[in-house]
């Protein structure tokens, strides 16, 4: 297409559906799109970009498709911008992080306390508020982000709530220039004029120009280069004293099952005892570190210009993982009484003091670790404490890794110490490492994963444009059908059968395919659909343009439904007799459906660690696939006597254990299957019992016992039996 017959009709339509924000004003040979932050000036294939009216350069475009790109790759900068000079958002968004965070963390709590009581109390009702509570917690996010939203996201001048965008499940905030309402601006003014500041100051001589750039004019279009000189740096104080509250709380602990153990001491075998002994003189060493003298101010003495330091999120997480490790010691001191359980104290005991000792050390980590650099040195201050000085020649390279960590190394190639990315004032020292010129070693997996998780604009392009996208309404409501109709298989077919309203191969039927049809959509309609989240700084025709897959939802159903196959279906009703060819089909099911997403996905879509989480899920929805595809082919039951070879009762106190009967097979093979106490000593009082054994061609038989037809069970259970 010539540069010259670029046509703007197209683009002003895109433009007026999916940013109305922006004003347009549509000149003979000339197109003006302005911004609260900036405007654009489109004349043929000449594009030119400006910032609170300060020039970023001109760009030449060889086709409308790709003018459009970069006409909204600078306007998602813009909007970007306008979020960070908008105080309102800003403190609306840090305040939804801050009370999503609580929930999510009170949530974990109410899931790992009725684990634990489950486990002490064995009542179902706690296992199924700890299922149950992870689908309910998408509900309470969203209850959450909402009320703090419409709390805080109010104009400051009339009070009015500004828009939000309630399209996806977790609303979000839209980000305005000026309230609907009072037209008063929401912009900082003092926030504009700095950037304003650092858009007019001109470029060291040698860096490229925005003009000459071949890349998006909204690459570098607000690049902080601020003096970090005269920050305050974070304060230690909560780390100071989460230390001195939980290393009291240890104490304590200590002093309180310290003085219990020792009541009875003599009725513990000393093996216990010794474990017990052991792990509160080191749970009392974990008390002594975290009470220790606290590493010298060097703030005071060193005057940084750059300070990194652990975020407080670290001191809560070290005091949640440390009680846990209390908790799994206080199991541990449980087992220590009648009847002892050796292997069950010494698994407890590990538990909890790794877990102690590990909330010590992110506890110890947001007190005392800390990189301190000046104009001269770098200090580097371990998490026990100890500090280490480097003169600014020593630092040659640096190598960031995939895990988030930044390693700093010597001429030599020694490493001297390294930091994460997670901590605070890490973006301050990575502007300072491009200011030095240090060498900068990334490796290619950790360049792709930064720039998919960096917010840089997400255009759509007509070459991802398939037939499919021309029906996105209706596929959207087909996707909603095929979704209730696997939550409804995943609960009511086992529903259904335990009040006897379904029998056993119409309920497994229902439950085993009723992953099938979103399975099949899937594949059918891949190229819309999106498995994982997002992309931060995706355009909001790339949103329209895709499909939210339910992931998650589908992962939570296949795991229930799984659940039901491995512990009721294929224990109770029809036992698997031959495993290896069931694993093998297990193993090829998965494979075909796992080969299936992979090719239908494009490309693009294939790099979100949900969908690989999705590919891992099919592994396990082929499980029950599996179990009823092999009675669906299956002929019709044969009968025969069983012969039990070997019985089984359950040994006191052992969980999981239960009452089984091990029964000898048409070809002299031999099956366990589990019963009721009922089925075990009808058996056991001579009453006989039948195999029940369906074949196939595929050499898997499906297996289990039953009363002779015609015979009354309830006249069994009034007879009076005698053990033979």
């Amino acid at each position: 297409m010539n540069a010259s017959a670029i046509s703007h009709q197209e683009i002003i339509q895109r433009l007026k559906t999916y940013y109305p924000e922006c004003e347009l004003t549509q000149l003979p040979n000339e197109l003006v799109i302005r911004h609260p932050m900036g405007h654009i000036q489109v004349r043929g294939s000449h594009v030119s970009f400006f910032a609170l009216g300060e020039s970023l350069g001109d760009l030449d475009f060889e086709t409308e498709d790709e003018q459009y790109k970069g006409i909204e790759s600078f306007l998602l900068t813009l909007n970007h911008e306008q979020e960070k000079c908008n105080p309102t958002f800003i403190k609306s968004l840090k305040n939804a992080e801050k009370r999503s965070r609580r929930a999510l963390i009170a949530g974990c709590g109410i899931m790992m306390l009725s684990i634990f009581g489950y486990y002490l109390c064995e009542l179902p009702a706690l296992l199924l508020i700890a299922i149950v509570f992870p689908i309910l917690s998408t509900a309470s996010l969203r209850f959450v982000r909402k009320h703090s939203f419409r709390q805080d996201w109010v104009c400051p001048h009339c009070g009015t709530p500004l828009p939000l965008d309630s399209k996806e499940w977790i609303p979000k905030m839209t980000c305005t220039a000026r309230c609907p309402a009072c037209g008063k601006n929401l912009l900082s003014q003092e926030q504009i004029e700095n950037l304003r500041k650092e858009l007019s100051t001109p470029q060291p001589s040698g860096e490229e120009s925005p003009s000459d750039a071949e890349s998006s004019p909204s690459a570098k279009p607000f690049t902080d280069t601020r003096s970090t000189a005269g920050k305050q740096p974070p304060s230690k104080k909560v780390g100071v004293l989460a230390c001195k509250g939980f290393g009291i709380s240890l104490l304590l602990f200590v002093l309180i099952f310290g003085a219990l153990m020792f009541v009875d001491i003599d009725l513990v075998p000393i093996p216990i005892t010794a474990i017990n002994v052991t792990a509160l003189l080191l749970t009392a060493a974990a008390a002594a570190v975290l009470l220790s003298k606290d590493s010298p101010a060097l703030e005071r003495t060193v005057l940084p210009i750059i300070t990194v330091r652990e975020r407080r999120w670290i001191s809560w997480l070290g005091i949640f993982i440390g009680v846990f490790g209390m908790l799994m010691l206080f199991c541990s001191f449980l087992f220590s009484s009648p009847p002892f359980s050796l292997g069950y104290v010494i698994l407890f005991s590990v538990i909890g003091l790794a877990n102690i000792w590990l909330g010590c050390a992110m506890l110890l980590a947001r007190k005392n670790r800390s990189l301190l650099i000046d104009r001269t040195q770098i200090v580097y201050t371990t998490t026990f404490g100890n500090s280490k000085n480097y003169a600014l020649a020593q630092i040659s390279s640096v190598r960031i890794r995939g895990n988030g960590t930044i390693s700093f190394f010597s001429s030599e190639k020694k490493k001297l110490f390294s930091i994460e990315r997670n901590m605070s004032g890490v973006s301050e020292v990575i502007d300072w490492i491009v200011d030095q010129q240090l060498d900068i070693n990334v490796p290619k997996s950790v360049e792709a994963q930064m720039e998919e998780n960096s917010r840089q604009p997400v255009s759509w392009s007509s070459e991802y444009r398939t037939a499919l996208h021309d029906h996105l309404p209706a596929i959207r409501i087909g996707l909603i059908l095929v979704t209730i109709l696997l939550i409804l298989g995943s609960v009511v077919p086992f529903a259904l059968y335990l009040v006897s309203v379904l029998k056993t191969k119409p309920a497994i039927y229902l439950t085993a395919f009723s992953t099938l049809p979103i399975i099949l959509y899937y594949i059918a309609f891949a190229p819309v659909f999106l498995t994982g989240k997002t992309p931060a700084g995706a355009s909001e025709e790339w949103k329209a343009m895709h499909i939210k897959f339910p992931s998650m939802l589908m992962l939570l159903c296949g795991l229930l439904i799984t659940g039901q196959f491995e512990y009721f279906w294929s224990k109770y009703t029809l036992i698997i007799a031959d495993i290896w060819p069931y694993l093998l089909l297990w193993a090829g099911l998965s494979a075909v459906l796992i080969i299936a997403f992979w090719k239908r996905t494009p490309k693009r879509m294939r790099k979100h660690d949900e969908f690989i989480l999705l590919l891992l899920g099919l592994a396990l929805i082929s499980y029950s696939l599996s179990y009823g595809f092999t009675l669906a082919v299956s002929g019709p039951p044969k009968h025969y006597p069983a012969e039990i070879v070997e019985r089984h009762e359950p040994i006191e106190g052992k969980k999981d254990d239960d009452f089984s009967l091990t029964v000898l097979l048409d070809d002299g093979s031999t099956v366990s299957i589990d019963v009721s106490e009922q089925v075990y000593h009808l058996q056991e009082y001579g009453v006989d019992f039948v195999v029940c054994q369906k074949d196939n061609f595929m050499g898997i038989r499906m297996v289990r016992l039953h009363l002779p037809e015609g015979t009354d069970l309830s006249s069994l259970l009034t007879a009076d039996h005698s053990v033979p």
